[in-house]
């Protein structure tokens, strides 16, 4: 990564032109970074420092954090080709049409809460977040939570 980093520094710095032909690009890329936020604010702080973050640390790793900074390298690697190339662009952006329209059909209108794994241990309930929604995140832990114990309770009669 670091030399990719070093060799394709000017093309990962240069901003994204603001054109017709670029706004599948353009929107990825705010979607991309909204994205990288949301994950500072709602992984990285509350699930690897068991705290939420101030203002203040929450900018300082959306701005200079390692993960967040390999995560943007690796997206802006991955738009090199459509940005260079119109097969490449014309390919990325029926891609993002059709992952558009795959999931407009998959989940129809729905609600959906995504359900974060924070653990290295996927069975602990007690790492699982939910994205945006802490009601549902307890209502869920406490489905879980009978489920379980009702599973402990029927092994023990075995």
């Amino acid at each position: 990564m670091f030399i990719a980093k070093t060799i394709l520094k000017p093309m990962l710095t240069r901003p994204i032109k603001k054109t017709e032909y670029n706004r599948e690009i353009l929107v990825w890329d705010t979607a991309f970074e909204e994205t990288l936020l949301e994950w500072c604010r709602d992984f990285l702080g509350p699930v690897a420092r068991k705290r939420d973050f101030t203002k203040e640390e929450l900018a300082e790793k959306y701005k200079n954090g390692k993960s967040v900074n390999h995560l943007r390298t690796i997206n802006r690697i991955a738009l090199q080709g459509p940005l260079n190339d119109v097969a490449y662009r014309e390919f990325f952006a029926r891609l993002a049409h059709n992952f558009v329209n795959r999931m407009i059909q998959e989940f129809k209108g729905e609600k959906v809460y995504h359900l974060s794994y924070s653990s290295h241990d996927v069975y602990d309930v007690d790492y699982f977040t939910f994205y945006n929604d802490p009601i549902q995140r307890t209502k869920f832990l406490k489905m879980v939570r009978k489920q379980y114990d009702a599973g402990i309770k029927q092994n023990d009669k075995k």
